[in-house]
């Protein structure tokens, strides 16, 4: 595991994130993931901060 975060840093391998959701929005998210409208990773975020983000 502790190779793959420079791998991450230097840009040679690459998380596809293609929507990120805030907690409100878990039913949204969970809907488009059963609908297979999803590829890459779907992030939800607990945070606080602002989801949205989805392509």
């Amino acid at each position: 595991m502790s190779a793959t975060f420079p791998l991450l840093a230097d840009g040679r391998v690459r998380i596809d994130i293609t929507a990120e959701y805030a907690l409100d929005e878990v039913g949204t998210a969970v809907q488009r993931l059963r609908e297979g409208a999803t590829v890459g990773k779907s992030v939800l975020r607990i945070d606080g901060s602002q989801g949205g983000r989805a392509h």
